[in-house]
């Protein structure tokens, strides 16, 4: 039960963040140790990998990041106008 609130934690974090975020920080903000933070993030981004899923894990910039998937770039095209 904690593990899947942690799970959910960490990926509104990475949701609101909007930039790139270090094992570390997520560590800090999540308050847990960081080999527990590098599972959560494993999982998130096996999670993400589904094809029904809208939303990736990148890392980038020694970060990481949830960003959208590139076949729904015409979806957020139609939401900016």
């Amino acid at each position: 039960m904690l593990r899947d609130f942690k799970q959910g934690e960490l990926e509104a974090v990475l949701f609101t963040a909007g930039e790139p975020l270090s094992v570390a920080q997520l560590a800090e903000i999540i308050a847990l140790p960081r080999p527990q933070v590098w599972e959560l993030l494993t999982d998130l981004k096996a999670a993400c990998e589904k094809e029904s899923r809208g939303l990736m894990l990148r890392e980038v910039a020694d970060g990481f990041q949830l960003c959208t998937k590139e076949g729904y770039h015409e979806a957020l095209i139609q939401l900016v106008k």
